[in-house]
């Protein structure tokens, strides 16, 4: 997220070696549609969970991946 950008650059900044540092800032996730997060999990106790390291997006396209692994 934009908080690690900003966090790298004044580290770099405080480092001394600002001159011979590179920093690339990646910030992503536009268009988003608030209406498809939800605040629960709604899992039944027998359904089938999937850990992910990311957050649940729609343009993850998870649905796909849930096929692919029927």
């Amino acid at each position: 997220m934009y908080h690690a950008n900003l966090v790298v650059s004044v580290a770099v900044a405080l480092s001394g070696r600002h001159r011979q540092t590179k920093v690339y800032w990646g910030i992503r996730g536009s268009n988003m549609d608030l209406s498809d997060y939800g605040l629960a999990l709604r899992l039944a106790e027998d359904d089938f969970v999937i850990a992910v390291a990311a957050r649940y997006d729609p343009m993850k396209d998870y649905p796909t991946l849930l096929a692919a692994l029927e």
